[in-house]
């Protein structure tokens, strides 16, 4: 089980990065174990011989409202949630209507991929992440990646 004291304020540039408390609650009491309000993902992998990068399109996503990790077992994990808001209007009242919708993506990375040297940058909707390459195997170990 994760404890919000795991994911304190990472001084980054541009600013802090500190995700969202809402993420980091439905986190700490499993929300992500969940099946329903789940945001389907378009997730691409692609790779040149210095890098391997993992590409993830959610319509909307914000920095704010990911938290990338590797595991002990070495894997990707992206956890992230996408707010949806609804308005109805009549001549009396505008009514709105808010969802929270969570997405939690496990990527099993090849063994040459060294997890110590990763960019992550979110714009506009797509979280790229780049990992660089290894001529041989490398022991990863659980991190948190801050994204830009």
């Amino acid at each position: 089980m994760l404890s919000p004291r795991t994911f304190k304020k990472a001084d980054a540039y541009p600013g802090q990065y500190t995700p969202k408390k809402q993420l980091l609650k439905a986190m700490t009491e499993g929300y992500f174990e969940l099946d329903d309000d789940q945001v389907e993902l378009n997730i691409c992998q692609s790779e040149t011989k210095e890098y391997y990068k993992v590409e993830l399109t959610v319509p909307g996503l914000k920095r704010e409202n990911l938290v990338v990790k590797i595991n002990d077992e070495g894997d990707l994990c992206i956890y992230g949630m996408k707010q949806q808001s609804t308005s109805v209007s009549n001549d009396l009242a505008v009514k709105t209507q808010r969802k929270m919708e969570t997405f939690k993506s496990e990527i099993a990375l090849p063994d040459y991929v060294d997890t110590s040297f990763v960019s992550a940058a979110c714009h506009s909707g797509t979280l790229s992440i780049l990992f660089t390459k290894a001529d041989t195997a490398v022991k990863r170990r659980a991190s948190t990646i801050v994204v830009y």
